[in-house]
């Protein structure tokens, strides 16, 4: 598959603090198609503002079982998406602690969103347990998943006493994070308890 199947998109602080973005950018163009672009923000924002969208011209299926787990068919599309994976990796060790407020995987079936600002520990187990997470979501039937947005957490409404579900951050404790997943084609939703392992 040629260079074609992955682009990015990038957004930052007009006032970027971050070490290293221009290389980032220029490494990551040498890969794939590269969008970046500065926005305002505040003069209270801290200056490490980062939202990145990875668009990828396949399927998640096809995402885990040859991008993840290696396959001959993708093989050279793999090497591709390691190497950007890579570049980023590098990128969020030098500026470790920034805001990164948006992560977005675009597939050509679903987007997985996250929110929350995770650090870089967090996105790499995050990456390595999508294959073991999105089985389990296969065998409880939870299919033609159009979106995928993490973290949430359960919250009980202060005035009803209802429960709610809102994002949250990703010190909140693991056995209270959630993924929203909104299933058959965006007609239902469901929660994921990831430590658990099970659907709420």
């Amino acid at each position: 598959m040629e260079n074609n199947a992955i682009w990015i998109r990038i957004q930052i602080n007009n006032y970027s603090l971050l070490e290293g973005q221009d290389e980032l950018i220029s490494e990551l163009s040498e890969l794939c198609t590269v969008q970046a672009r500065k926005k305002w923000y505040p003069a209270a924002c801290t200056g490490c503002e980062f939202l990145v969208a990875l668009n990828f011209n396949l399927t998640l299926e096809a995402f885990l079982n040859n991008v993840l787990i290696p396959g001959a068919e993708l093989w050279a599309f793999t090497k591709i998406c390691r190497k950007v994976w890579d570049t980023f990796s590098k990128f969020l060790k030098k500026n470790e602690g920034f805001d990164l407020q948006n992560l977005e995987l675009c597939f050509n079936d679903v987007t997985i969103r996250v929110v929350g600002s995770p650090t870089y520990g967090t996105l790499v187990k995050l990456y390595q347990s999508f294959p073991h997470h999105f089985e389990i979501l296969k065998k409880k039937e939870i299919t033609e998943m159009s979106e995928i947005i993490l973290p949430y957490t359960e919250c009980i409404d202060e005035e009803s006493g209802e429960t709610t579900y809102d994002w949250t951050y990703w010190d909140t404790p693991e056995e209270k994070l959630l993924w929203k997943i909104r299933y058959l084609l965006g007609c239902e939703t469901c929660y994921y308890c990831p430590k658990k392992e099970i659907i709420i």
